[in-house]
């Protein structure tokens, strides 16, 4: 399935949220329009966090300052669910800053190859391009930490 506006790739990304059921993996260098904050998709997830024990997403963020200012809603709600979403920031020397997924469970690809350009595809079963992402996610999230900037206050 091919998206090519912002409603098209919202659409198929609560799809791919949907059918999510124990792991979410995203790379989100997709800053602008904000699609991960919008009010659709934080509750997707949010149902996808709170919907079993195993349920753990991870999200692999590349300019913290970036996304700090664009995706605050985001940030809340992995703060508040900090046994379900973890964020971590991939360092300077390895980003590739082009592309943006989302794995749902090793199986569903939702996929904008350049983020300069909405448009992409979703594939709700694609293991081996899933496959191949994923692995691509591991040896960011292998290399990358999670920034004092997005660590849950403490009160």
């Amino acid at each position: 399935m091919h998206f090519f506006d912002q409603q098209g790739a919202e659409q198929c990304l609560l799809e791919a949220i949907s059918k999510g059921k124990r792991k979410i993996q995203i790379f989100a260098s997709l800053v602008k329009p904000p699609l991960f904050d919008s009010a659709a998709c934080l509750e997707s997830l949010s149902c996808f966090a709170r919907s079993s024990r195993s349920a753990y997403m991870e999200i692999l963020i590349e300019d913290q300052r970036i996304f700090l200012e664009c995706y605050p809603a985001l940030l809340a709600l992995s703060q508040r669910l900090t046994g379900h979403i973890e964020i971590r920031s991939v360092p300077v020397d390895i980003r590739s800053g082009t592309a943006c997924f989302l794995i749902g469970d090793l199986s569903a690809l939702w996929l904008v190859p350049n983020k300069a350009y909405l448009s992409g595809t979703y594939q709700p079963s694609a293991k081996i391009q899933a496959s191949q992402y994923a692995d691509r996610f591991l040896y960011f999230w292998e290399r990358s930490k999670q920034p004092e900037e997005l660590r849950r206050l403490s009160f």
